[in-house]
């Protein structure tokens, strides 16, 4: 592979869990453990609007918003909220023309370990992860040691 010439079509997850914008905290909680995702994508008709993750729940227990929607720390309370109440808005995105390279200068600039792959009327066709970028160096130092 030339690096700046690979575009992230090829690299990209394409089989992608998300989980729909009306899901609360226990959907989300129950698909990251049974699939082993830290996080999810959060979508309306197909197009994302946010992404939840592990780490942002973890955020939303030790914050004072929490105690507002969830009638104290009573854990069906918990479970209920929506999981637009914790996702993040912020996120990058990412044709499958896109050039890696400046794909994965992004995600080091934005400290997102993920991109959202658009593709058309912006629906969302495959993620891009720290995990795919790491194979794709392990293959090419593989393919140099051959």
């Amino acid at each position: 592979y030339n690096l700046p010439d690979v575009t992230i079509n090829e690299f990209m997850s394409t089989d992608v869990l998300t989980i729909p914008s009306t899901r609360t905290f226990k959907h989300a909680i129950e698909s990251m453990l049974k699939y082993g995702f830290r996080r999810l994508p959060v979508v309306e008709e197909e197009r994302p609007i946010g992404v939840i993750s592990s780490r942002g729940i973890i955020k939303f227990i030790g914050g004072k918003k929490i105690f507002k929607i969830s009638n104290g720390w009573l854990l069906s309370g918990f479970l209920s909220i929506p999981v637009t109440e914790a996702m993040h808005s912020d996120y990058i995105i990412a044709t499958p023309e896109s050039n890696l390279i400046n794909v994965v200068e992004d995600m080091k600039r934005s400290g997102w370990g993920s991109v959202f792959i658009l593709g058309p009327r912006e629906r969302l066709v495959g993620l891009l992860t720290e995990y795919d970028v790491f194979k794709l160096i392990y293959k090419k130092i593989s393919a140099e040691n051959e």
